[in-house]
């Protein structure tokens, strides 16, 4: 625990300007109220809205607005954190613009295909449907981004020395503090599964539509391997948002990564809870706080991926599964 406080208190002692992140986190509170409370009348969120009016429909519009969407907020804090740091002159970087480019094409391709939902269509049930789309959506970046992330790294980062997979190595990695902190974390997600607004949203499988699951004879098992499948798709939310745009940045940008990195991972947020947009703006600029000064993200994987599924457990206890 003393490693990972060094490394924030290290972070913030270079160049701490209170009036930069005042302003960046009142740009990010001003997106998160205009994502909730001014989105389209009829929708939860401008995410949303994007889904909705364009997912499956018109595939190109929809890639476009989610480029425009998740541009928004890192092109945007990056350049608040350039007007307030003579030293971040990242804008002037083609290396900066060729990463930045490549990850929102990525993320918004992503956001914007589904592939997996054309494999369930041989199955009868509606059950099984519903739970091989649910199984295989958290696979869906192993496909889309890792293989992409995986070449880039290969071509243009692996000579220069950057971690595999910008993080994802066991070199000098101490898991304990990480395991420490998904414990402090357990009641503060127990007392959150208790709220309305948690509970429409999660968990992310509802066991009511698995009734007539014929694909795996018992519920309980379709349960627990969509939970090790859900808690998997973390790594690759670490690959992205701590390792390439972080420490894969970090040569553009150095401790100026962290923040447009947190704002755009916001944003990955804005179709959850609203409490849980605002958590990922702090525990995303933590994360990247970490995976910067260690170089390494398994430890983020094992908060990311050990608080989601903890709310999953939790919102199915508390809907009486």
């Amino acid at each position: 625990m003393r490693t990972l406080y060094t490394y924030i208190r290290s972070h913030f002692a270079e160049g701490f300007k209170p009036w930069y992140y005042l302003t960046v986190l009142g740009f990010i509170g001003i997106c998160i109220f205009n994502n909730y409370a001014a989105a389209p009348e009829g929708y939860r969120s401008w995410e949303s809205w994007i889904i909705l009016n364009f997912y499956g429909k018109n595939t190109f519009l929809c890639v476009a607005a989610y480029l425009l969407f998740y541009g928004l907020p890192y092109f945007s804090i990056a350049m608040i954190t350039a007007l307030f740091y003579k030293d971040a002159q990242f804008f002037k970087s083609g290396d900066f613009w060729i990463r930045a480019i490549f990850i929102l094409i990525l993320i918004s391709l992503q956001a914007s295909f589904a592939p997996h939902r054309l494999l369930v269509g041989n199955y009868s049930t509606v059950s099984d449907q519903y739970f091989l789309v649910k199984i295989l959506a958290p696979l869906n970046p192993y496909l889309m981004i890792g293989i992409p992330v995986l070449i880039f790294w290969w071509w243009r980062d692996r000579q220069r020395g950057v971690p595999f997979m910008y993080g994802l190595t066991r070199k000098g990695f101490d898991p304990l503090p990480y395991f420490i902190l998904l414990g402090i974390m357990l009641p503060v997600i127990a007392f959150a599964a208790t709220q309305p607004q948690f509970l429409s949203y999660y968990p992310t499988l509802r066991p009511a539509q698995l009734k007539y699951l014929t694909i795996i004879e018992h519920p309980w098992m379709a349960i627990v391997l969509y939970e090790i499948v859900y808690g998997l798709y973390f790594i690759w939310a670490e690959i992205i948002f701590r390792g390439f745009l972080t420490v894969g940045m970090s040569d553009s940008m150095d401790r100026h990564a962290v923040a447009p990195m947190s704002g755009l991972y916001a944003f990955r947020h804005f179709a959850k809870p609203p409490g849980e947009a605002v958590s990922s703006v702090f525990g995303g600029f933590i994360l990247g706080i970490i995976a910067l000064r260690s170089r390494n993200i398994i430890g983020g994987a094992i908060i990311h991926g050990g608080i989601a599924v903890m709310m999953d457990v939790f919102a199915l206890v508390m809907s009486n599964f």
